[in-house]
């Protein structure tokens, strides 16, 4: 790749370079998603904090991932409980979401 770089004669930046535009940016970024968690009532704040709350060293969240055991009714009607756990939520962040999506695309054009 540094051979094809010097070929077409494309300056490579310095490593600290690329540690400034980095650390730019994730500031940027940081402040635009900061900014953007204002938007969300703060029902929605609070069941998102809930959900990564840890509880004797799990979270919530990690129990949503964790797969079904079998398709027995009792491990189904779990996953049932687990998916209306949240079905308010889901449905807030799904409108959330696409009314922001656009604007939570930012491209930095000065690199």
């Amino acid at each position: 790749m540094l051979a094809y770089l010097d070929n077409k004669k494309i300056v490579i930046p310095t490593y600290r370079n690329l540690q400034d535009m980095f650390t730019q940016d994730f500031a940027k970024e940081n402040k635009r998603l900061s900014q953007l968690i204002t938007l969300i009532p703060q029902a929605q704040q609070e069941q998102l904090a809930e959900l990564i709350t840890q509880k004797d060293g799990i979270s919530p969240f990690n129990i949503l991932r964790s797969d079904q055991k079998n398709f027995k009714y009792m491990a189904t009607r779990a996953e049932v409980d687990k998916a209306l756990s949240i079905a308010e939520l889901y449905t807030y962040a799904k409108g959330f979401l696409r009314e922001y999506f656009l604007n939570c695309v930012s491209f930095d054009k000065s690199v």
